[in-house]
Formats: C-alpha cells, sequence, structure tokens
C-alpha cells in the first residue's frame, strides 16, 4: 500500500476509527517512552533472546551490545522515533495532525519547526502505518473500484514491436 493510499483510507475512516488509530499511535509512544529503563529482551538485529550487556551512552542514551551478532543498539532502535531529536509532545502533535490531514506549513508554524522537519517526521509515521497494514492480513471487502492503468513500455532495440507507435 503507498502512502497516498494510506493517506486516501485515512480519510474514509469514521471519527470513531480516527480516533482508535490517534490512541493506538500514541500509546506505542507512550510504550516507547516507558521502555527507556528497561533492558531489551530480544535483539532488534538478529531477533535472539541473548545476552545483553550495556556498552555506554550515546546522546543521554543507554546502548546495549547482543553477545550472539555484536550489534550496539539503544532502546528506541527500529521504532518511529529511532533519530528523532524533537519532544515527545511535539511528536504526538504531528501525528495528530497529520491523521487529522492539517498542513505541514500550519503545523510547523504551531510547533516553531522547520517544514522539513515536519516532512520527515509524517513521512516516518505514514511508513509505520504503511508497514502496520502490510504485516496484517487484510481482507478487501465491499465494492471495489478499479481505473485503467497506462505502463510506458519500451521496446527499444526489438526488432519485432508489438505495439503500436507512440505519438
Amino acid at each position: 500500500m503507498k502512502q497516498s493510499e494510506l493517506l486516501k483510507s485515512i480519510a474514509a475512516l469514521t471519527p470513531y476509527q480516527k480516533r482508535k488509530l490517534e490512541i493506538y499511535v500514541i500509546d506505542a509512544l507512550n510504550l516507547n517512552e516507558e521502555d527507556r529503563d528497561l533492558k531489551p529482551k530480544r535483539c532488534p538485529y538478529c531477533g535472539k533472546e541473548s545476552r545483553m550487556i550495556k556498552k555506554g551512552f550515546k546522546n543521554g542514551k543507554q546502548r546495549y551490545m547482543c553477545k550472539d551478532c555484536s550489534h550496539i543498539f539503544t532502546y528506541n532502535s527500529h521504532t518511529i522515533t529511532m533519530y528523532s531529536k524533537i519532544e515527545r509532545s511535539m511528536f504526538k502533535k504531528i501525528v495528530l495532525d497529520t491523521l487529522s490531514f492539517v498542513s505541514v506549513k500550519k503545523t510547523a508554524a504551531d510547533l516553531d519547526l522547520s517544514v522539513p522537519c515536519i516532512f520527515e517526521n509524517r513521512h516516518k509515521i505514514l511508513c509505520a502505518l504503511e508497514v502496520l497494514l502490510d504485516s496484517e492480513n487484510m481482507k478487501l471487502s465491499g465494492t471495489i473500484e478499479i481505473d485503467e492503468t497506462f505502463e510506458l513500455e519500451s521496446q527499444k532495440g526489438c526488432r519485432k514491436i508489438q505495439r503500436k507507435a507512440r505519438k
């Protein structure tokens, strides 16, 4: 599912469903914040429940090293907030504005952040929702409409061209 399709499906949700989605994303952010002080149970790289050792601090975050694969990671590795340098309250506001279809410029003005910063964080949110929806086995139901798709096909260098010339 592409992000444009994802935005269309979010727009089609009822207010109750939008609120449930907002709560789900905010709960995931809160859970990530609560996991800050806990030692990870699994390595985010190899997925094994191995022995983790502490490996110093980086940017105020405790780093851990997996004894099996020797990867070094922090508590928020492979999460939405992985490289985020903004506060959690600002990130929550970006999530709510994304799901409410508030413009990027208005969100940037409200939070006093740059437009590229808001755009990057929205992209993270939409990619995470896309992965979440792709991981679930969703079945389509109801009325499904399909439009025509035009694909450009190059047969340059072929001796037998299977199509009419494009002009």
